[in-house]
């Protein structure tokens, strides 16, 4: 008989249960079938895979719930090209909440990363810091703005709070500083690879403030490459919103990067916005609403080839996702062919980040880790991890906790903490909702060795990085 927590994610009535036992002999039934045809016994099963023939014995007698996890090892170990995965996904997505993936179950309530030092105390013990204070600012389009000092309850109100402070004036100027404004964007691309992206938004947001108020009193060419400029500040400010969990306010800042785009005469963002999307799919768990978003954008042969290196790239990930390792393959190859085209002129934000050739790689091994090819997956991140350049710190801590993750579901625990220990401080830093997500697969992933010595000071590190995102 299956154990008690096997089942208990399930809500539903007694028809609801019986479906979801269904499902669970369905995938036992068809790993069985598929097994025997790939001939294979259980126990080479489960050295390919590092769960034990007991438990894959009960999964296949439908005594055992598979996880996501287990169902991508079985489906790439028996050759099944997504079929199996499938019938785990078709499962979970039934009613229920969903499975707890923390790395040590839920905590007391409250409990988070606060700071050590008390309040209004400096980092380090030492003066103490000014008290901490709400701070609201109100923009305009046309340049004027509002600042208000205290805790304001809505912004309706605002003119009625403390210390409210109004700036007007004109943003003209004999001749604007177009190359300036852009040294500025860059400037701010290269902190978000190593400030959290908390910290870089209002920065973001400032600067598309004034470029916005700019372009709209420039004429002409000035006029065009400011709104072309606000549309690549927008696009970064839509991907910090989106590092820091947000997707709602992601796409709205996505959205406005199209509209100027298109004001300053460029169409290609638009199509960008679909490989955007894709990416918000992609880690919602929606494999075909991602592929079926960029498909289009990586057929249109009148695009840059970085929309449609970046489009190949989403797309190879969704069939990864859904377990489909022969698309995965044929579209990571074909993102190879359009990278051998991007010019670095062509994308500015390549050369703040890993170069093509690089990311396309480390893309490929985060496939990897979803076809259930773990030990592949660990070879090919190790290696170009360990050739990246310095400065490369959120790039690092993204791939590297991948790395991790493959190193844990490979069975290799001690490699797996290792990873973790180097990373701590820039996973922290980096503060990224895309890590958070491969830092709770590592908790599901090492579940089953709760004991193992080395994941003890490894889960106390992490459980506040957890925390911080609630």
């Amino acid at each position: 008989m299956p154990g008690g927590n096997e089942l208990n994610g399930l809500d539903g009535g007694p028809a609801e249960r019986d479906d979801a036992r269904a499902g669970i002999s369905d995938f036992g039934t068809e790993l069985h079938r598929r097994r025997l045809a790939a001939g294979l016994t259980l126990g080479e099963l489960a050295r390919r895979t590092h769960y034990s023939k007991g438990h894959l014995s009960k999964v296949e007698s439908g005594g055992k719930r598979p996880s996501e996890q287990l169902g991508r090892q079985v489906d790439a170990a028996v050759g099944a090209d997504g079929a199996l995965l499938a019938l785990v996904q078709r499962r979970d997505r039934g009613t229920g909440p969903a499975p707890d993936t923390s790395m040590d179950g839920p905590g007391p309530a409250g409990q988070g990363g606060g700071h050590p030092a008390g309040p209004g105390m400096g980092a380090g013990g030492g003066p103490p810091l000014p008290s901490p204070q709400t701070w609201v600012l109100e923009l305009a389009p046309d340049g004027r703005g509002r600042f208000a000092e205290g805790i304001v309850r809505s912004l309706a109100g605002m003119a009625d709070g403390l210390g409210v402070v109004s700036f007007t004036g004109t943003y003209a100027t004999a001749a604007v500083d177009v190359e300036g404004l852009a040294a500025v964007a860059g400037s701010l691309r290269k902190l978000g690879r190593t400030l959290s992206p908390a910290a870089v938004l209002p920065m973001t947001i400032g600067l598309l403030h004034t470029v916005r108020v700019l372009a709209g009193e420039a004429h002409g060419g000035d006029q065009r490459a400011l709104l072309v400029l606000a549309s690549r500040v927008a696009e970064f400010t839509g991907w910090m919103a989106q590092e820091t969990g947000d997707d709602r306010t992601a796409m709205w800042w996505t959205e406005q990067a199209v509209v100027y785009a298109a004001a300053g005469g460029d169409e290609t963002l638009g199509e960008y916005a679909q490989v955007r999307r894709a990416l918000v799919a992609l880690y919602r768990g929606d494999a075909g609403g991602a592929v079926a978003l960029v498909a289009p954008v990586r057929r249109r042969s009148g695009l840059p080839p970085r929309v449609r290196w970046l489009a190949a790239l989403r797309e190879a990930q969704g069939h990864a996702l859904a377990g489909d390792h022969t698309q995965a393959m044929r579209l990571l190859d074909t993102a190879e062919a359009f990278a051998a085209r991007v010019q670095p002129e062509q994308s500015p934000d390549l050369m703040l980040g890993p170069s093509t050739d690089a990311h396309t790689a480390l893309v490929r091994g985060w496939c990897l880790v979803d076809l259930g090819r773990s030990a592949e997956a660990a070879e090919l991140l190790a290696a170009w991890l360990a050739a990246m350049p310095a400065g490369q710190a959120r790039a690092r801590a993204r791939f590297g906790v991948r790395l991790a993750l493959a190193r844990a579901i490979e069975g290799d625990l001690d490699g797996a903490c290792r990873e973790l220990d180097g990373l701590a401080e820039e996973v922290r830093r980096a503060d990224s909702a895309t890590i958070r997500a491969d830092l709770r697969g590592f908790g599901a992933a090492t579940r089953r060795w709760q004991h193992h010595p080395a994941l003890h000071d490894v889960r106390t590190r992490v459980r506040p990085l957890l925390a911080r995102a609630g």
